[in-house]
């Protein structure tokens, strides 16, 4: 990471690289929950609704889950505004393999696809609201004890 930051910070803007930021941040915080979430449900013999909300309760982690939408929420909405400027996605992957091929290579394909899909949308609003009330519900039923 070293060696990339510098090369990212003279190609992408500073909105383009809270983005990275955030993704990197969604990544991590995502595969620890998961994490948590499988070690809890390896313990179960039937996985079904029941099972996967009782191990999201016990797992706890309620700040971690409130802040995970929030970052879902930050960056549909950063990517929606960044897919709107023509200069936000041309070229950027290929002048980053030229520089340190073999490290952003396989960087995840989730930017470059996002970007992609909220490019084709006029806006990305109504589907960011649709997935962040939905997540905000399920996160408050399952503390609540409700599912």
């Amino acid at each position: 990471m070293q060696r990339v930051v510098p090369i990212l910070s003279k190609m992408l803007s500073a909105p383009a690289l809270n983005v990275i930021a955030d993704v990197i941040e969604l990544d991590s915080l995502s595969e620890s929950l998961d994490a948590d979430m499988v070690a809890a449900l390896a313990k179960k013999h039937a996985l079904d609704e029941s099972a996967f909300a009782r191990a999201y309760r016990q797992n706890g982690r309620q700040d971690d889950r409130a802040r995970q939408i929030v970052l879902i929420e930050h960056l549909g909405a950063s990517l929606d505004t960044l897919s709107r400027h023509r200069f936000a996605g041309g070229g950027s992957r290929d002048d980053a393999q030229a520089h340190d091929g073999r490290r952003l290579r396989r960087s995840p394909q989730f930017l470059e696809k996002g970007y992609e899909s909220f490019r084709k949308m006029r806006t990305a609003k109504p589907f960011l609201d649709a997935i962040v009330s939905q997540e905000k519900a399920f996160s408050a039923g399952v503390f609540a004890g409700d599912q």
